[in-house]
């Protein structure tokens, strides 16, 4: 049935669309004697209308541009509102020591799966 409402236009928007991640920042502290990197930022529905908010997929590098480590966590918010932003904060413990650089992004897995 997608197939049909694709064909006609109808379909939705593919996930993650009129969705914006901005102001990405990364932090570091110890808890519990582990040491945890925290990533926050936020996301802002671009659209005229809401949207929903798939996971959030944080992606860390080495220096040679290899994946070394990945977390994917589930929104806060399912669905934005037009024009809404919300602030999201991921920590990750014990992240790989050889992590460079890193890379926020959604994570259409599921919906690509369907």
């Amino acid at each position: 049935m997608a197939v049909v409402y694709n064909w006609a236009g109808l379909a939705p928007p593919p996930p993650g669309a009129d969705l914006d991640i901005a102001e990405v920042s990364s932090s570091r502290e110890w808890a519990g004697g582990d040491d945890v990197l925290i990533i926050s930022g936020s996301v802002t529905n671009t659209a005229a209308d809401a949207r929903a908010l798939p996971p959030l997929r944080v992606t860390l590098f080495d220096a040679a541009n290899r994946q070394v480590q990945e977390s994917i966590v589930e929104a806060e918010k399912p669905v934005l509102a037009a024009k809404e932003t919300v602030h999201f904060s991921v920590r990750i413990v014990s992240p790989a020591s050889t992590a460079r650089r890193m890379v926020v992004s959604f994570d259409t897995t599921a919906a690509e799966a369907s």
